[in-house]
């Protein structure tokens, strides 16, 4: 049986000290000379590092856990991409842990790892203010933390999340220019920090344009499933076709592709009668038909950010770990949203241009596609 090699091996191979080949594989510091020497010794060896004698020696797991309500949604599915890929050739894994797994708030296999210190840190997804036992223990352990998208200011970990306000303002601003008058925010539940904010940035954008929020018809759903825009739906297609808001801005994209089902279902033309714009960016949304005019998160960049600042604080290698981080958003334009109704055009010409701008839009996303 062939005998492991040894990194004594690869630094008398390399001609370098055992330190600059610990550093070399562990992402440290080295001159690109160095580093091309060591790693093509390592790969000429086939030396491969003891990962659990490293954790031992540090006192390391080399796990990092993710945590949200639902780890299988296509929000922190999203998020979980970005994490997984910025381990990769890091010496570290993700375990994951679903907080609602059955359907109620179950936090004890998250507090285990927290008591036991199976993970080296733990990145926690929207964050809620039942929560707060948890965060509470984290801080009380001391453990490297990261909350994206807190839905309250829990006084510990890095905080991540999308400029909110100013994604609500986007999407508001871009049925404005298509010409609609009527516009009615669904936003995620009143609880959520994101929600309010949005709920906020489509109102300041509608009034800087001399327009009002048709507050009867706007409001704050249950939660962020897809579910809870059922009952605004029925309500929204009881009202007469001319009393309907005509742009609606949704919680997020898998609330609006259910209101565009149940819409379409009815009768409903899309976007000839309504526009809606979700929120998030899913993959999905642009798989759905008519495609989804949505404010995307960068919810890959979101997760390696939070993976990579956890990283950084086991290892201590950054000094400067900030507070929070804020995250732009982008709008993509595809079918659920076009000109406003003829009874509702603003000015004809404006209008045009805008759909034209529009349609160029949603050629630019499909040729990328």
């Amino acid at each position: 049986m062939k005998q492991r090699v040894t990194i004594i091996e690869v630094a008398k191979k390399s001609g370098v000290a055992v330190s600059t080949v610990s550093r070399v594989l562990n992402g440290g510091y080295a001159s690109p000379t160095v580093r091309s020497r060591v790693q093509s010794v390592v790969r000429q060896l086939g030396y491969v590092p003891s990962t659990s004698a490293r954790g031992l020696k540090l006192g390391r797991t080399g796990l990092l856990g993710f945590v949200s309500w639902n780890v299988f949604g296509t929000w922190a599915s999203g998020l979980l991409r970005g994490i997984e890929e910025e381990l990769v050739g890091r010496s570290s894994s993700v375990v994951i842990a679903s907080l609602g797994l059955r359907g109620t708030y179950d936090p004890s296999a998250v507090r285990a790892w927290i008591g036991e210190r199976r993970v080296d840190g733990l990145i926690i997804a929207r964050a809620k203010e039942e929560n707060a036992d948890l965060v509470a223990a984290l801080k009380e352990s001391n453990l490297p933390t990261v909350i994206i998208g807190a839905d309250c200011d829990f006084g510990y970990g890095v905080s991540i999340k999308s400029k909110n306000k100013k994604a609500g303002a986007i999407a508001a601003d871009h049925l404005i220019q298509l010409g609609h008058q009527r516009i009615a925010c669904w936003a995620g539940p009143k609880e959520s920090l994101a929600a309010r904010a949005r709920y906020e940035g489509v109102e300041e954008a509608l009034e800087a344009k001399g327009l009002s929020l048709v507050h009867e018809h706007s409001g704050f759903a249950s939660s962020y499933h897809s579910d809870a825009c059922v009952g605004y739906a029925r309500r929204w297609l009881a009202l007469p076709s001319q009393s309907r808001p005509t742009g609606l801005v949704m919680a997020n994209d898998e609330q609006a592709m259910l209101f565009l089902k149940m819409a379409l279902d009815r009768g409903v033309s899309v976007p000839e009668d309504v526009s809606v714009v979700g929120f998030d960016g899913i993959d999905q949304g642009a798989r759905f038909w008519p495609g989804i005019t949505t404010v995307a998160q960068p919810l890959y960049a979101i997760g390696s950010a939070a993976a990579r600042l956890v990283l950084q604080m086991v290892e201590g290698t950054e000094l400067h770990i900030p507070e929070q981080l804020e995250f732009d958003t982008d709008l993509i334009v595809r079918e659920s949203t076009g000109p406003a109704p003829e009874s509702n055009l603003l000015n004809t010409s404006e209008i045009s241009e805008s759909f034209i701008s529009t349609k160029a839009a949603i050629e630019k996303v499909k040729a990328r596609a």
